[in-house]
């Protein structure tokens, strides 16, 4: 009778020890991926573009990775949506691609690290400043999609 309770106790130590190691095995798998945060640094018109050009606007973004593995960015888009209803698709308003048949290069953030980019457009109208917001969503090159917070003061980009 006493070696069934050794035994049992043996089973539900080797299952509590089992699932232990599951969960610090999980937790070194959610650590070791890059975690990356879009900040939009600071905002500028282009005061003398070239003659009978429009202007541009230029806006600076600063990409922090927390993770222990380096991403690489797939595109970087300005999109504007309707603040109430999360379901509507946001519309692109302008996009950067980073394929490698395209003409820029694929910034790479370092694990660990950040780096700074310069994000620039010629100005359009993107609607009323009340209706919709502004914000910057990045693709990286894995998939996952990080998304800035609004930008505070819309301008109107004409």
């Amino acid at each position: 009778m006493t070696a069934d309770w050794w035994a049992r106790g043996i089973a539900i130590g080797s299952a509590g020890a089992t699932a232990l190691n599951m969960g610090v095995a999980y937790r070194t798998f959610r650590r070791a991926r890059p975690k990356v945060k879009v900040k939009l640094s600071r905002t500028s018109l282009d005061a003398n573009p070239e003659k009978g050009k429009k202007p541009y606007k230029v806006f600076i973004l600063r990409f922090l990775n927390s993770g222990t593995t380096p991403a690489s960015l797939e595109r970087i888009e300005l999109v504007a949506y309707k603040p109430p209803c999360r379901l509507d698709v946001p519309r692109v308003i302008h996009s950067v691609d980073f394929h490698p048949e395209s003409r820029h290069e694929s910034p790479l953030i370092p694990a660990l690290s950040g780096i700074i980019y310069r994000f620039s457009m010629v100005g359009t109208r993107y609607g009323k400043p009340d209706s919709e917001k502004l914000r910057f969503r990045v693709v990286l090159s894995d998939g996952s999609t990080v998304v800035s917070r609004a930008l505070k003061n819309p301008v109107d980009l004409r």
